[in-house]
């Protein structure tokens, strides 16, 4: 059982425990045999070529997978808040802590078969390196770069303020310029087309790779999309509006209109 931050939104609890439960049905197929395992980090490192059997590598998928959906709740409701960078790193680490070492005790081999020991450090540096090399990964870290930078704008605004004696704030030069820098800090939360997009991903729970699968588009291209550095085609915005229509089944359905921006 997870322990979750007690400012962590209900919302996004139940869908992390969705995706527990899904994680949960894949790991007991892929541990008997009956469904895919990862082997990326563990089939090319010798350390670790002999040690693992089928049910440790279903393990290390069941973090990963899960790990993906907390990203997306985490970030999303950090977005929405807007949470700290901090406390973005905080939560996701301290999930993923807790994610690995319940996994550890409850579903690792424990050398049956022949396998030797597995220690808690094996099985976690192998889930790093596993979750390193996907885009959820990435994912996070430009999150936390995000909301970094807003905290940084935040923190010069409030401190330059606290600095200024009153006679210079009054001055209409001054307050020009302080309008200037709100408009700067609100600019960066301004609700553009990609990032109205990233928004309907992280309500549906989704990672960026999964929503290029349901897409049929590349990766790379979704990513320029979210990112606001290159704009869908009307065809291709016309199939974000059904993706997501169908996940989210509003009263209201999506339309292409409420995404422009």
């Amino acid at each position: 059982m997870i322990n979750y931050p007690p400012d962590f939104p209900a919302a996004a609890c139940a869908v992390i425990e969705h995706a527990l439960a899904d994680a949960e049905d894949e790991f007991i197929a892929a541990s008997a045999g009956a469904g895919p395992v990862r082997s990326g980090s563990l089939s090319g490192d010798v350390t670790y070529v002999g040690m693992w059997d089928r049910s440790d590598r279903a393990a290390v998928s069941f973090v990963v997978d899960v790990f993906g959906t907390i990203v997306a709740t985490s970030c999303a409701a950090a977005r929405a808040d807007p949470w700290p960078a901090n406390q973005l790193r905080a939560t996701t680490t301290n999930l993923l802590t807790q994610l690995t070492e319940l996994t550890y005790r409850q579903k690792h081999s424990k050398g049956v078969g022949g396998f030797g020991p597995i220690t808690l450090d094996d099985f976690t540096t192998v889930v790093h390196r596993e979750l390193r090399a996907l885009a959820v990964w990435s994912e996070l870290q430009n999150t936390i770069r995000e909301l970094s930078k807003r905290d940084t704008a935040i923190t010069s605004a409030a401190r330059l303020a606290a600095t200024t004696p009153a006679a210079v704030r009054a001055h209409p030069t001054h307050k020009a310029a302080d309008r200037n820098a709100c408009t700067s800090i609100d600019d960066q939360q301004r609700p553009t087309l990609g990032r109205k997009l990233d928004a309907h991903r992280r309500e549906c729970g989704w990672s960026i790779a999964q929503l290029a699968a349901k897409l049929e588009m590349e990766e790379s291209t979704v990513k320029k999309h979210l990112n606001d550095h290159a704009r869908p085609r009307p065809q291709n915005l016309r199939k974000y509006v059904d993706v997501f229509n169908e996940k989210l089944a509003p009263t209201t359905p999506l339309k292409v209109s409420d995404l422009r921006d």
